[in-house]
């Protein structure tokens, strides 16, 4: 993995948008000041601290790229803020090619000290492994957590339990094609024929493109992937040709937006230049994903976003975190970043205030 890593741009969306965890914060920098052995602070990584790489995390997140790729960062760098930090930056890092990948780290500097928040979001199936093997504080998921993966990580709780499974924000599931392509809607079962092989050219969708369909798709962990292949697919598998898999949302829509012949589907919030398609169900007519379809979940396609926390946790932060998201501030940041925000932003239930001992 490489150290360096490309800064985006840090406006005024994150400092306007602060809540008051005063009493949080002084306990927290008084936990500060002391060793917080945990998750959070188990690190591969032994060398100087740098805006992409620490030796240790306040927090760190695994799970969802729908979740972490944009919404979680910039949540992370408002919570940063209400700490006192100064100097925010969210960076992604790249590979040894130097190609972006699915991770993020928040940075910022607090007391005179850089410290920062880890965010790997490689997919929702991903968070409930990092739950389970304790490398993640708070897992970010775009699909309820299975009953397999909750039996898994009982150990550290019960996932759907009021203070350990948390709505943050409600999110639609788009079908893409490039901006030239003249279709404007499908139906779920078109959508479905297609994407398990009974359709493979654009002909056979009344769309005047010669040559086949160019197929995109999120991976096996993503629980964007899980949200389509639950409602579109149902019990019929992917297909296996013309098709390419993506870990990460804002590659896939490029993706697409790139592809004449290209067809794929990617979170709402990620669209940038791809065209987006109505999607009708049965007898009922088409609806194009909106804030208000996608609220009142009346678009076909539409999904909550959650963060699992799971008890006894590592980290002083977990719950003043999730506390600072479902408040008024937290979700002023998921609207302006283009997502819905939950129905009721109830305050998280505080779990039994225990700390995981370290191994």
């Amino acid at each position: 993995m490489g150290g360096g890593g490309r800064p985006f741009l840090f406006i005024g969306l994150i400092i306007s948008s602060l809540v008051d965890l005063t009493p949080q914060v002084n306990a927290i920098k008084r936990a500060l000041a002391g060793k917080n052995d945990g998750a959070a602070d188990e690190a591969a990584y032994s060398g100087p601290a740098t805006r992409t790489q620490m030796p240790h995390y306040l927090l760190k997140f695994a799970g969802s790229n729908s979740v972490g790729g944009e919404l979680l960062p910039h949540l992370a760098a408002g919570y940063l803020a209400t700490l006192g930090a100064t100097e925010i930056e969210i960076h992604q890092r790249v590979d040894d090619k130097g190609m972006p990948i699915p991770e993020r780290v928040v940075s910022g500097t607090l007391d005179g000290k850089l410290v920062g928040i880890e965010v790997m979001a490689y997919g929702s199936g991903t968070a409930f492994d990092a739950l389970s093997a304790s490398k993640a504080d708070i897992g970010m998921s775009s699909r309820p957590v299975k009953k397999l993966e909750e039996i898994y990580i009982r150990n550290q709780g019960a996932l759907t339990s009021a203070g350990a499974e948390h709505i943050i924000a409600v999110d639609g599931i788009a079908v893409i094609v490039h901006p030239s392509n003249p279709l404007t809607q499908l139906s779920r079962a078109q959508i479905q024929k297609a994407f398990v092989g009974e359709i493979s050219t654009w002909s056979e969708l009344g769309v005047p493109i010669s040559g086949p369909i160019d197929f995109y798709a999120r991976d096996d962990r993503s629980g964007t992937y899980d949200g389509f292949k639950d409602i579109v697919l149902k019990e019929v598998p992917l297909r296996t040709t013309q098709i390419k898999r993506f870990a990460d949302s804002e590659l896939l829509e490029k993706a697409v937006s790139g592809d004449p012949n290209g067809l794929g589907f990617v979170g709402l919030p990620y669209i940038r230049k791809a065209k987006v398609l109505a999607v009708a169900d049965g007898a009922l007519p088409a609806i194009t994903p909106s804030r208000y379809s996608i609220k009142k979940e009346t678009y076909l396609l539409s999904r909550r976003l959650y963060l699992y926390t799971p008890t006894p946790t590592t980290s002083p932060h977990v719950f003043p975190f999730v506390t600072f998201v479902l408040g008024d501030k937290g979700q002023s940041i998921v609207n302006k970043l283009g997502f819905t925000t939950s129905r009721s932003p109830a305050r998280p239930t505080r779990p039994a205030p225990r700390l995981r001992p370290a191994c």
